[in-house]
């Protein structure tokens, strides 16, 4: 991976967004609270693996007060198991949470067979649809979670295809975390029927009062939102939830194409 230095990358402004869009999302705000409730500002960077592990170094050691989360879409889990195992070992970090997706685990598929990582649960997810579906987590063997199957999501039609996977993290001196991983297929025709669908999860989770993390691939670029209705669309409703992004330079680089910010961790 290259230097940060050498990388000029178009940011997501999310301060702009809410204030461009304040009213319209949160209603009326004469004291100001949604700037003060979106003072978050992530630090965000890009890290050779070097550089992480001076960054994971100084992490806080006391784990009861720190939560860490690692995603990718693996694009077969089955295939790429070995190259996920060999990058977390580089990595020198136990992530309290891999999640993955589209590691096609369609449900026509009978010999899905995920590996087992050291020192973590074994893996559970979502089946696709069609072959490049799916997505799910690994959970460290310290932690007590239990499977939320009642916020999971598989969803296929001639327009959409998407699947979510969730669990609960049991933290018995503090608040429950609540972890779900996204995979959104980036059909062209789609429409908004994940939003409708995120937007029904968040309001069941939102009554539990626990903290929750969302991550994935979602397919909708953030820094091309004026260009995608549904995009947009997406955005505001993890703001209506009071979710911030995470990542806020592009996440996909590919030769010949617009870099693009498709996956992301909203807090």
């Amino acid at each position: 991976m290259q230097n940060k230095s050498s990388f000029n990358f178009k940011r997501f402004q999310y301060s702009q967004l809410i204030q461009e869009n304040d009213n319209d999302i949160f209603g009326p705000d004469p004291d100001n609270l949604t700037e003060k409730t979106f003072d978050f500002q992530p630090k965000f960077d890009y890290y050779d693996i070097h550089a992480f592990h001076k960054l994971a170094a100084n992490l806080p050691k006391n784990t009861k007060n720190s939560f860490s989360i690692f995603h990718t879409n693996i694009q077969s889990l089955m295939h790429n198991f070995d190259d996920l195992e060999i990058l977390l070992n580089n990595a020198s970090h136990n992530f309290d949470v891999i999640a993955l997706s589209e590691t096609w685990n369609p449900e026509h598929k009978i010999t899905f067979n995920p590996g087992i990582l050291n020192g973590y649960h074994n893996f559970k997810g979502t089946q696709g649809k069609t072959i490049k579906g799916g997505c799910g987590l690994y959970i460290k063997d310290d932690l007590k979670s239990l499977d939320r199957n009642d916020l999971d999501i598989s969803f296929y039609d001639d327009d959409n295809e998407f699947q979510s996977n969730w669990t609960e993290i049991i933290n018995k001196n503090a608040v429950n975390i609540i972890v779900g991983v996204f995979y959104r297929h980036p059909k062209k025709n789609s429409d908004n029927t994940f939003n409708t669908k995120l937007k029904e999860t968040l309001e069941l989770i939102n009554k539990e009062n626990k903290i929750v993390v969302i991550t994935g691939d979602f397919n909708y670029d953030l820094l091309n939102l004026d260009k995608n209705v549904y995009a947009k669309e997406f955005i505001d409703i993890l703001f209506s939830y009071f979710f911030q992004p995470c990542i806020l330079e592009p996440t996909r680089v590919v030769n010949g194409n617009r870099p693009t910010l498709i996956d992301n961790n909203f807090y």
